[in-house]
């Protein structure tokens, strides 16, 4: 929880509201200040105060359950997740949902692939930090990548809230790429031409689309033919290659997403 305390206090930029004062207007609010001016013909003695405040945000967390995930990816993802969680929760107005992309068996003699699962572990509005905590130390990663199969589920029965003037949407991936399932025909070029549909679709309900790269260790080549293919299904502005339990990497990232138009 130390690293999303850490991560809070540099996110904090979301929180506040700035005022900008205009003076010496022909009309507005009497500006006191410089009200003995009306007595020697200036007119000019009007104020107006703009204030910016944020509006109330909702982050959809999705992350990559396949057993590719594993080991160090696996735990620098839940770390990543639980900070992000709780800064949130030094936030005011913003909503944090958490899910699992799983392929799994549920009943034996049947093929992984014949069940996708989407695990709604945590909702802000609904649940405390406590129960993420629960549930990240439960959750394990199996089997295959169902990766956009679970993100048009999702689109489909309206799961991921549109943003708009009352709303600020974020859509936050965490993964390693190579999208693959037991499901007929999901895998190599249709299934990442699939991602990068779906992403499309996402940011079209005027959502921002945020997407982590996992890696095992920080010492991997930034042109990898896997980076750039994650990128591709992405977007390259929204594709981030870091190490995501660096705090300041992490609050970079987030507060460009958080700032952008």
């Amino acid at each position: 929880m130390n690293l999303g305390t850490k991560l809070g206090r540099k996110l904090q930029v979301r929180d506040q509201v700035r005022d900008t004062k205009y003076t010496r207007l022909k009309s507005g609010k009497i500006d006191n200040r410089i009200l003995y001016q009306a007595g020697y013909d200036a007119m000019n003695i009007f104020h107006h105060i703009d204030l910016d405040k944020y509006t109330p945000s909702v982050i959809d967390i999705s992350i990559d359950a396949s057993s590719s995930m594993s080991g160090t990816k696996w735990k620098n993802t839940q770390i990543a997740v639980l900070a992000i969680a709780k800064a949130c929760s030094m936030i005011q107005n913003v909503r944090v949902k958490i899910s699992y992309r799983y392929e799994t068996a549920l009943s034996s003699g049947r093929r992984s692939g014949d069940n996708l699962l989407l695990v709604d572990a945590y909702d802000s509005k609904r649940d405390k930090i406590g129960h993420l905590v629960n549930c990240v130390f439960a959750m394990r990663p199996i089997n295959c990548t169902p990766d956009s199969l679970i993100t048009k589920y999702q689109l489909n029965k309206k799961m991921i809230t549109p943003g708009g003037p009352e709303m600020n949407s974020y859509f936050i991936n965490f993964s390693d790429g190579g999208p693959g399932s037991g499901v007929a025909g999901y895998g190599g070029r249709s299934a990442h031409d699939h991602i990068r549909k779906c992403r499309k679709e996402i940011e079209s309900l005027g959502v921002k689309v945020l997407s982590y790269y996992i890696t095992e260790s920080d010492r991997h080549s930034s042109e990898s033919s896997v980076i750039k293919q994650f990128k591709e299904d992405w977007g390259a502005s929204n594709a981030k290659d870091i190490s995501v339990t660096d705090v300041v990497a992490l609050a970079k990232t987030m507060n460009e997403m958080f700032l952008s138009k």
